[in-house]
């Protein structure tokens, strides 16, 4: 089976603002998000333009996952896809939202067979209620580890990336269900990597040297 890997940033349960007239507003996120545990553990929170990703720990290796509108306070039980029937076999799910385009959100489920040979790809849209399955896989090696830097990836112009060890960027189409190139400038393969995430429309790329001198590179 793959072997987990640590995401880059990991959103959790618990919420700090800096400002006192935030605090009554994280309050009430954890009062919501609370409304529904029902005794299960909140193991990951993301959130994408507003919607929130909750995955839920139950015990024995099971978890559940659930599609959050902290605005609306509605919610949505988002099942497995129809390709695994345990859930210990999700990597991640990661969510795609695009209020400008639409008012529907998919989920790009990462798993992989109890073999863990190789990584696959299933896309959930919140306006058919159905999986898709793409026919791409990603490689592993011989370990069952993969050359990402974390299974999470980040939603930019339609697509889902991941930043790989060997400076390449992974880019999956939602629509199309498939990986799609796309050019980049050239990173250096001993870059060690602070941040990857977009911002303001854009997608960066922050990493740092391994000399002394602490020095950013900025993509």
């Amino acid at each position: 089976m793959l072997s987990p890997l640590p995401p880059l940033l990991v959103s959790y349960r618990n919420f700090l603002s800096l400002r006192e007239e935030d605090l009554s507003a994280m309050s009430m996120m954890n009062e919501r998000f609370s409304s529904i545990c029902d005794g299960k553990i909140i193991y990951l929170v993301k959130s994408c333009n507003g919607v929130f990703f909750l995955d839920f720990e139950l015990g024995d290796g099971k978890r559940e996952f659930y599609i959050y509108n902290l605005t609306t306070g509605k919610y949505r039980f988002i099942s497995l896809p129809d390709t695994i029937d345990e859930s210990h076999l999700v990597l991640t799910m990661n969510l795609a939202f695009d209020p400008e385009k639409s008012e529907d959100y998919d989920v790009v489920c990462l798993w992989s067979y109890a073999s863990g040979d190789q990584l696959r790809f299933s896309v959930y849209s919140s306006g058919s209620w159905i999986w898709r399955h793409s026919t791409e896989c990603y490689g592993c090696n011989e370990y069952g580890e993969v050359d990402l830097y974390g299974y999470d990836g980040i939603f930019w112009n339609g697509a889902v990336h991941w930043f790989s060890q060997t400076g390449q960027l992974l880019c999956f189409d939602i629509g199309n269900c498939s990986f799609r190139s796309m050019s980049t400038t050239p990173i250096p393969e001993e870059l060690g990597i602070g941040y990857f995430g977009e911002f303001g429309g854009h997608l960066h790329l922050i990493g740092h040297n391994s000399d002394q001198c602490t020095e950013f590179d900025i993509f």
